[in-house]
């Protein structure tokens, strides 16, 4: 059941992390336009949806894994380990950047590691998504033939 959700979930993670990823330069250069707990909050939308991908993904690749091309095999072992690597780091960063902000932390500091932390999973989120996207739209993995 999990195999016909994959296409629904994945969508989510890629615009919240880049979203987010802009809300904070927003919230950097004009503080009282967005507030960052707001953006804190965002980026846990973020991974909780992309913990959802994650998980509809693997169970759709565990379908077709068996009929694919070592090729198209090697890309979809790399689609997933970024993805991996995406979903972990928001869950680090989304509970770190809570911890900061609630103990009060100076917030220039904390600015400028968010916005490092935000900046590579924008950018991983995306090549996860173009990996994502030739393995679809190249290859025709996880779509279904209509007669």
């Amino acid at each position: 059941m999990l195999t016909d959700w994959h296409p629904y979930f994945v969508h989510f993670p890629i615009a919240l992390f880049i979203t987010a990823f802009f809300l904070h330069i927003l919230h950097i250069w004009k503080p009282r336009l967005w507030n960052r707990f707001g953006n804190i909050w965002l980026l846990g939308l973020a991974a909780i949806s992309g913990f959802l991908a994650g998980q509809t993904g693997g169970k759709t690749a565990a379908t077709v894994q068996s009929d694919l091309t070592p090729t198209v095999l090697d890309l979809l072992e790399r689609h997933e380990a970024y993805a991996t690597i995406t979903i972990w780091g928001a869950i680090i960063l989304f509970i770190a950047w809570l911890y900061l902000a609630l103990k009060g932390t100076k917030e220039n500091l904390t600015n400028i590691l968010v916005l490092i932390g935000l900046s590579m999973l924008a950018l991983l989120v995306a090549y996860t998504g173009h990996l994502g996207g030739k393995l679809v739209y190249l290859h025709q993995v996880g779509v279904q033939n209509i007669p």
